[in-house]
């Protein structure tokens, strides 16, 4: 303030005071281009997140698809109740009993399991699996009888 009192039309003091302007537009374009480096940086990166997020995605979508196209889920719960869905997913026709099988039986099964469906015959077995039925396949009208392979008595 003394140096200013001194300058008797402050043109000294307007000097310096322009002087420092002029310095921190400067300091004010370096932070700049600072900025504007760290901004493509940070922006690229996450552009390349965003890409292997992406591809990540499709691929597990994809292996889920495959996985439910290509298998049948069995649930805990009644085998008569679940066959018809899994005529359905194996492209089949219709599904009957043989007279071996006494209508009324029923079989539960206790744990959930995949059966393959590429092929019919191999998924019928496998979800029959330890059960004393037997299934076989009609390819000309694209069904199957299941018949029991021993007798049968249900309470």
């Amino acid at each position: 303030m003394a140096e200013m009192a001194r300058d008797t039309y402050g043109d000294k003091t307007l000097i310096e005071l322009n002087t420092e302007i002029e310095l921190l537009q400067n300091d004010l374009a370096l932070l700049r281009d600072e900025y504007a480096k760290h901004d493509a940086r940070i922006t690229g990166q996450i552009t390349r997140l965003r890409h292997i997020i992406n591809d990540r995605k499709q691929a597990i979508n994809f292996i889920r698809r495959d996985r439910e196209q290509r298998y049948f889920s069995v649930h805990t719960g009644s085998l008569r109740g679940q066959l018809e869905s899994l005529r359905f997913a194996l492209g089949l026709q219709a599904i009957r009993w043989s007279k071996t099988v006494p209508a009324h039986c029923d079989w539960q099964f206790d744990a959930g399991f995949e059966v393959d469906k590429k092929e019919p015959i191999k998924a019928l077995e496998a979800f029959l699996a330890g059960l004393p039925l037997l299934p076989q396949i009609h390819e000309r009208d694209r069904s199957a009888t299941i018949t029991a392979t021993e007798i049968i008595k249900c309470d």
